[in-house]
């Protein structure tokens, strides 16, 4: 008897077909996505966004900062001339090190001589002796008769003996 009761029982399990139980999200009231009185609210957020985005900020020039005192860079490469990457803008005073990990770090002034308010992808192409080569960019915008220092960092783990500038006016 207790066979047939288990067998009955597991046949009715195995041709029963589950309930449907399908889980929807609540809708919301339209006028509960616009915010009425809050706009305090909004300032709260805002204002926590910035001290949060001035905390990362801060970070980073406490790490730039170390990285620098520790002496973690080696130099690799100078170049004191003048290039002239567009019509009115100069690229002078470079230097290129490289970092704790193998990275070319290059810094350079970029010096807008224009009457203008210039926007541009600044880019540095790197060769070593064997050939490689590795690029480094930025986006600048640079105001009138402003002069400004760079740095850029290449990716490539390379001894760069050469450096070619070159820019995109946007």
């Amino acid at each position: 008897m207790v066979m047939l009761i288990t067998l009955l029982a597991a046949l009715a399990v195995a041709l029963s077909t589950p309930s449907p139980h399908h889980h929807h999200r609540p809708r919301r009231p339209m006028h509960a996505s616009v915010s009425r009185a809050s706009s305090a609210a909004a300032l709260r957020r805002s204002i926590s966004r910035m001290t949060q985005l001035a905390v990362l900020q801060r970070r980073e020039a406490l790490l730039h900062d170390l990285l620098v005192r520790a002496n973690t860079e080696m130099p690799l490469l100078r170049d004191g001339a003048a290039h002239e990457v567009l019509s009115g803008l100069f690229i002078s005073a470079t230097f290129v090190s490289r970092d704790f990990i193998g990275s070319p770090i290059i810094r350079a002034t970029v010096m807008n001589r224009r009457p203008a308010v210039v926007s541009i992808v600044l880019i540095a192409d790197l060769a070593d002796a064997q050939g490689r080569t590795g690029r480094a960019s930025s986006a600048l915008v640079l105001q009138p008769h402003q002069t400004r220092t760079v740095e850029l960092a290449c990716p490539s783990e390379l001894l760069p003996l050469s450096l070619r500038w070159s820019a995109i006016a946007l």
